[in-house]
């Protein structure tokens, strides 16, 4: 015992390679976890990094580094050039971001990607908005057209770079008149949810239905679009007993987010109760509330997700719950 935990100190910090052919062996063919990763920074392409700005000698010569922007920046010089590495570095200059920035690395990868479309338009947006999320926005690039893009960022400016996707998919759907007038009052993040019901609902009940979220912590994009039947069955409701109800739901209903909506639905809906997840696939849930709402909070689940079969078995309240959770 004495000698494996000498051994075991002994490979701790500065620990002596191993002798003998494993340690040869370790030696000539290391595994994949001790290989040191990354591009060697020669002199040359040191050289070539320190006419941009970007090249940062290490104290040991030209070793394997692990400085993201720089491996960035000499990936980039190895595939593309000189030329196209002193473009990208210009423009993110241009946009305020140094070689140092948390978001270069990231940017410089999107420019070196997207070159035409990204010195379109980087200049237009909120590059930390880009950065954060650059596949997204060059999703929507290719799912919309620069132009269409290009045209919101003009229209809205900067502010909108989160929600371009949404903002032109609600220009198709709902017209340009519609979405400026709920952007104007409502906000740019609103636009995708109150948009295509804004006609049915008006400004007056869109406000009371966003007081009412954030009085009672609802998710708007959730209430908002079921807010007409939400109503209709809290009238059902009046003056109908409390009832508890053993649900179950069958389908694609685990590993999709089911439990999370259920239990915003049962509080939105003002029920008792909680959802859980079963070895068979299916997903238990208890419902305490009137009839009526608990088959709104049925249908609405319905409608989100691939439910095949529901389960309903009405029992005596007993133990009335307090709020509604997994």
């Amino acid at each position: 015992m004495a000698k494996r935990q000498e051994i075991q100190k002994g490979t701790q910090g500065g620990a002596k390679p191993r002798r003998g052919l494993g340690g040869l062996i370790r030696a000539l063919f290391p595994p994949k976890h001790e290989k040191e990763k990354g591009i060697a920074i020669t002199p040359e392409i040191d050289a070539r990094l320190q006419e941009l700005g970007l090249g940062r000698r290490g104290t040991k010569g030209y070793p394997y580094r692990e400085d993201r922007d720089l491996q960035c920046a000499a990936r980039i010089l190895q595939l593309d050039g000189f030329e196209t590495l002193k473009r990208i570095t210009d423009r993110l200059r241009e946009l305020g971001l140094k070689a140092d920035d948390v978001y270069w690395t990231i940017a410089a990868g999107a420019l070196q990607k997207y070159p035409q479309d990204c010195f379109e338009v980087f200049g237009m947006v909120d590059p930390h908005c880009i950065t954060h999320n650059d596949g997204f926005f060059y999703a929507s690039i290719r799912k919309h057209g620069l132009e269409a893009m290009k045209e919101v960022l003009t229209r809205y400016g900067k502010e909108s770079s989160p929600y371009l996707d949404e903002i032109i998919t609600a220009i198709a759907g709902s017209g340009q008149a519609v979405v400026d007038e709920v952007a104007a009052k409502f906000g740019l993040r609103n636009v995708r949810t109150i948009a295509p019901r804004y006609a049915e609902y008006g400004e007056e009940l869109t406000r009371k239905i966003i007081a009412e979220c954030d009085e009672k912590k609802y998710y708007l994009s959730q209430v908002y679009p079921i807010y007409r039947q939400l109503e209709e069955a809290r009238k059902n409701s009046v003056g109908q007993p409390e009832r508890e109800y053993a649900l179950t739901f069958r389908g694609t209903v685990q590993d999709v987010g089911f439990r999370s909506t259920a239990e915003d639905y049962g509080k939105i809906c003002g029920l008792a109760g909680s959802v859980w997840n079963r070895d068979n696939g299916s997903v238990g849930c208890t419902a305490q509330g009137p009839e009526p709402m608990v088959d709104f909070f049925i249908a609405t689940l319905r409608q989100r997700f691939e439910i095949t079969k529901v389960t309903k078995e009405e029992r005596e309240l007993r133990h009335p719950e307090t709020g509604f959770h997994r």
